[in-house]
């Protein structure tokens, strides 16, 4: 009997070791056919099966397939590569003499808060949706942050198209040489659609490039074209500088700053390896010891043999999420890591306390908590250089001050920083019948706040009449005041603001009425200027293009102040003719006065919100 035991033991192990090695088959089978399954499958779920094809690819496919690169793909590989190519454009004399004049990176904190910006910028930007608020908000205020440079002289559309040009480049690039699998030319092609609309949205002209007259074929064509002219300019561009090498150092240090000072100067050996021989010249760091290479190589191709072996794909639900949802509430998001301070981290138990953070401690490095590096969060509109935070809007009154002071107490008490000189809501009395007085409005407005990018106009003027009585509608003074705050104060306003909002590429948007769209309301002089108001609209948004949009909101009967001075059978009526059997509401008009504010392809558009009366 004891053989027989001693046989049978040995059959329930060689059976396991059979199934063990079965098992380990199977997982490598399914890592092998699962970690190519997204990258197969993108043609066939795109639908984009041939090169020629690739030229109808819409900006939304091409951003969903950048972001699953950004967020499952290549989520790490991704982020240090658009890191690397920011700060290969410090190899650019021209970039980084402006960025050291700025002051902004005089301090190891206004370095880390510039990076910070920076980085919460472009991935607000990059993982929205191309068109929604956060996406486009976060294009405005680059635009607004650029421009002034621009408008100076300081900066010139070829050092902007080489910064575009290293971030759509470098992520492949880096890519290609790390990662487990290249970037496929589709992909390629995606990434070049994303990033010439973002270039067009950013008003960086491709001109420079050899089909800008007649076109490119698809996004791959472009960025093909882009790449040889980038690696022509850098060749040109990229000298040694002391400005280079002071920036090179700055950023150095915050990058390394969380790091145990024995681990810094291996870290410091492994950045020189990923930076081209060009760039470390330009920038007069050293060459990075030849055992670093080695090692790093090595280490390189075990991590791609890893991934490609052993590791399943990331899946959507651990996928990189560079910022939480903003409160509705306060306006702010957080962001989901940081360098070196803690700029706009949640100061969570995790974050404090988790392994992470102790080991941070442990070292002597930074947790989040800090009032100073924002632990509530950020607002898009308040992110750059400090003399621009709190930044906000402007409410004009006429007379009544203490409306007008209680509108403003209710608005500050939204958290939010603000200061005398920096305020993110200001008030200002200006009489809008008076021309001088609405040109004093912008003035101040623009000497307070540094920009213009919305103008709501809504004055306006109207009496109380039977609208069907003729004997009401003569009166020459309800003509005149009617006019010249229904249609002249409109245009008085947009013409002093016209500058101010061609230069950020603003929008100008009025307050008419369904009176001016259908006759009615509370009196014909009021009728008929509101219709010569929305007329003004069109013609202004003809002569503004291309810079400024101009739109208009024309709501029926709205239950304020005014509304409610409409006898009760009356308004009851306005409801009964109303489509929807519902009267518009003011948040209603707010909703779309903010879609015309957002949108950056419609003007010269007045849209009625009446529930239906109109029809």
């Amino acid at each position: 009997m004891i053989p027989w035991i001693v046989n049978y033991g040995k059959n329930i192990a060689s059976c396991t070791q059979v199934w063990i090695l079965s098992a380990l088959v199977i997982y490598w089978l399914a890592v092998r056919l699962l970690r190519y399954r997204y990258r197969d499958s993108i043609p066939l779920h795109f639908n984009y099966p041939t090169r020629s094809s690739w030229a109808d690819m819409t900006l939304n496919d091409a951003h969903q397939i950048h972001l699953k690169l950004t967020t499952q793909e290549f989520p790490s590989t991704f982020s240090l590569s658009l890191f690397f190519a920011l700060f290969k454009t410090y190899g650019i004399p021209s970039i980084s003499n402006l960025i050291i004049a700025t002051g902004q990176v005089a301090t190891p904190e206004k370095t880390s808060k510039r990076a910070a910006d920076t980085g919460v910028l472009l991935a607000e930007v990059m993982a929205n949706e191309p068109g929604s608020e956060r996406n486009v908000n976060g294009i405005a205020l680059v635009n607004y942050l650029h421009g002034r440079y621009i408008k100076a002289g300081k900066i010139k559309n070829e050092d902007m198209l080489y910064t575009l040009s290293l971030m759509a480049l470098e992520p492949i690039r880096w890519t290609d040489k790390y990662e487990w699998r290249c970037v496929t030319d589709l992909e390629k092609c995606a990434l070049g659609v994303y990033w010439k609309d973002l270039g067009e949205a950013m008003k960086i002209s491709s001109h420079t490039l050899p089909s800008a007259s007649k076109g490119w074929r698809d996004g791959l064509h472009w960025l093909e074209e882009l790449e040889v002219w980038s690696a022509a300019y850098e060749a040109k561009s990229m000298l040694p500088s002391a400005s280079n090498a002071a920036l090179a150092k700055g950023t150095f240090d915050i990058g390394l700053f969380n790091l145990p000072r024995g681990l810094k100067p291996v870290a410091y050996g492994v950045a020189m390896l990923v930076l081209e021989p060009r760039l470390r010249t330009a920038m007069k760091l050293p060459d990075p010891p030849a055992v670093y290479s080695h090692l790093f190589n090595t280490a390189i191709h075990v991590r791609k043999w890893a991934l490609r072996n052993l590791f399943l794909p990331r899946p959507y639900c651990l996928r990189v999420k560079w910022f939480t949802e903003m409160n509705g509430h306060s306006g702010r998001a957080h962001f989901c890591s940081y360098t070196a301070h803690p700029w706009y981290i949640k100061p969570s138990f995790s974050a404090r306390w988790g392994p992470k953070a102790l080991i941070l401690r442990a070292f002597g490095g930074m947790v989040p908590g800090n009032q100073k590096y924002c632990p509530d969060g950020y607002r898009i509109r308040e992110l750059g250089p400090e003399e621009l935070v709190g930044k906000g809007d402007v409410i004009n009154y006429s007379t009544n001050s203490s409306r007008a002071e209680t509108l403003l107490s209710e608005l500050n008490s939204i958290p939010g920083p603000s200061s005398a000189s920096t305020p993110r809501i200001h008030l200002i009395r200006g009489d809008m019948s008076n021309k001088p007085s609405v040109q004093a409005l912008v003035s101040e407005t623009i000497n307070k706040m540094g920009r213009l990018d919305v103008v709501i106009s809504n004055a306006g003027w109207t009496r109380m009449t039977t609208f069907t009585d003729i004997e009401q509608q003569i009166d020459d003074s309800d003509w005149d005041k009617c006019f010249t705050m229904n249609v002249k104060t409109h245009l008085w306003l947009a013409y002093a603001a016209k500058d101010a909002l061609s230069a950020t590429e603003g929008v100008f948007i009025s307050t008419a009425s369904v009176a001016g769209v259908k006759p009615s309301g509370s009196s014909v002089p009021y009728a008929v200027t509101k219709a010569a108001q929305i007329h003004l609209v069109k013609s202004l948004a003809v002569v503004f293009a291309p810079r400024v949009r101009v739109n208009c909101v024309s709501p029926g009967m709205l239950l304020t102040e005014w509304g409610l001075k409409f006898p009760e059978e009356k308004r009851k009526a306005a409801v009964g003719n109303t489509k929807l059997k519902r009267l518009a509401t003011v948040e209603d008009v707010a909703d779309q006065v903010r879609c015309l504010a957002l949108s950056r392809s419609v003007t010269g558009q007045n849209v009625v919100i009446d529930g239906g009366s109109s029809l």
